[in-house]
């Protein structure tokens, strides 16, 4: 497998390396996942303007060994991710979330816009079935060596050559000064002049603002509408904050600036309330994999954008469960199945079955679910999508570096 990607009988792999270095966060999650995964540590990539925040995760009461982050650290000054000018690393328990420890460093790269890239899954022979399942998933694969060539670049600042031109501009000698005797009739000083400094608005323009965001929240009923609100209501947090003390409203203003916050963290509460669910909870979907006999550990790790997600894994990491939404108005719902790491196809058809009977009770995995896999694994489709209901459960299978990964997503909608 080179840089350019490689091929698996004719469907092309995408390169995940080249994905990293274009600040793909997806990939760089994958590529430290798969580096980590034989030490029990579970990586999230999550990204906050232009610094990368890395979560290392270890089932470990005293949490993942804290040298990992110099080894996260000198690869990604390898890497150098377009986008990012500097990283935040965290170590943390699963099970507990407990924060453990915690370093940050930059540069990593100077900061560009990362190209989004799409992936296309490969062929692979697989055949699972509900109660019969067959031979499935029994293709060897190679995981490739990942080279890594990178160098830090320097810069000289112009100061260090202002000085010198400024010298260069010196004459060498210079004439002595001469005084000029000013009599008192001719002296003369002009009275100081004073200047009013101009009028102070961040007050009125912040209040502004936040009428226009109860405008706002008053007609919202929608998802997107209340998107719309919270983006006000935030704007008139940051304009609240940049009113200066010698403005006479100034303490006036520190106390609205909590009250826009509320409003703000409500606005963005029911952005969520009023998407359109699964009409499954999070807690049916744990309490089948918290059994002890499944063992999923489970853990919030929230968007950046403040959507609500429940993550769970399973021992190994030969799977992994994304619940999206509130408690019991799942917006969402993703199962992905790592078939290289070694899972039984008994396993995981039993991890699929077991999910979409609770987040997509109308499917009829019995009898579509073999179906959907062969026609994935044999290359007639890239995507199997099928009705359940209100809902569209989708189907992919990928295989990066070396490591399949069968991926079943409920959400609501209609199918196309």
């Amino acid at each position: 497998m080179d840089n350019g990607g490689a091929e698996f009988g004719s469907v092309a792999v995408p390169d995940f390396m080249q994905l990293a270095k274009d600040g793909n966060i997806g990939a760089i999650e994958v590529l430290m996942n798969k580096s980590f995964g034989s030490q029990g540590v579970v990586v999230r990539v999550d990204k906050s303007d232009s610094t990368l925040k890395i979560t290392l995760k270890s089932p470990s009461d005293s949490g993942p060994d804290q040298k990992l982050a110099e080894r996260v650290k000198a690869g990604l000054g390898k890497v150098k991710p377009k986008g990012f000018a500097g990283a935040v690393i965290e170590g943390r328990t699963i099970k507990s979330d407990k924060l453990v420890w915690s370093t940050q460093w930059g540069v990593i790269h100077a900061a560009s816009k990362p190209k989004p890239v799409a992936s296309s899954p490969p062929k692979a022979t697989v055949s699972v079935g509900g109660k019969s399942s067959k031979e499935a998933f029994k293709k060897k694969v190679v995981v490739a060596l990942l080279g890594i060539i990178a160098g830090l670049v320097g810069y000289i600042a112009w100061a260090m050559y202002g000085q010198a031109f400024k010298a260069a501009l010196t004459p060498l000698s210079s004439p002595e000064p001469v005084e000029v005797a000013e009599s008192k009739a001719e002296s003369r000083s002009e009275p100081p002049v004073e200047t009013t400094p101009p009028p102070d608005y961040s007050y009125k323009d912040a209040i502004d603002q936040a009428l226009d965001a109860v405008d706002k929240s008053q007609t919202a009923s929608t998802s997107a509408e209340w998107r719309n609100a919270a983006a006000a209501w935030d704007e008139a947090t940051v304009l609240m904050k940049r009113v200066p003390e010698s403005n006479e409203n100034y303490a006036e203003a520190q106390g609205k600036i909590s009250e826009y916050q509320r409003n703000l963290e409500y606005a963005q509460s029911q952005a969520i309330a009023t998407l359109p669910t699964i009409g499954a909870s999070k807690a049916a979907v744990q309490a089948v994999f918290s059994q002890p006999d499944v063992d999923f550990s489970f853990e919030n790790s929230p968007l950046t954008d403040g959507t609500p997600r429940l993550l769970g894994t399973a021992p190994g990491n030969l799977a992994m469960i994304e619940l999206y939404g509130l408690e019991d108005k799942l917006t969402k719902a993703v199962m992905m199945t790592f078939i290289g790491r070694g899972i039984s196809p008994e396993l995981m058809a039993a991890y699929n079955v077991a999910f979409l009977t609770e987040v997509a009770p109308g499917y009829d995995w019995d009898s579509e679910i073999a179906d959907s896999v062969d026609d994935l694994s044999s290359g007639r489709s890239e995507e199997v999508r099928k009705r359940a209901g209100s809902n569209i459960v989708s189907m992919t299978l990928t295989e990066t570096l070396g490591v399949f990964m069968f991926i079943v997503s409920v959400e609501p909608g209609q199918a196309g």
